[in-house]
């Protein structure tokens, strides 16, 4: 479970760097890797609702 909640802020973290925040060129924000941090975005927001389930079903924190 710890190793899933620690993938998923990897991820949270790939996510919130962008050209509008970061060093990056704004150019490195192509169509592609847009439509790629579109659906990251969408995953890691379901996997983080999956994990707080389990977590207070488990009462886990």
């Amino acid at each position: 479970m710890q190793e899933l909640w620690e993938k998923l802020r990897h991820y949270e973290d790939k996510l919130s760097t962008s050209s509008k925040n970061s060093s990056k060129s704004p150019s490195s924000d192509g169509p592609k890797e847009r439509a790629e941090r579109k659906k990251l975005k969408a995953l890691v927001a379901a996997v983080r609702l999956e994990l707080n389930k389990v977590t207070r079903a488990n009462g886990e924190n």
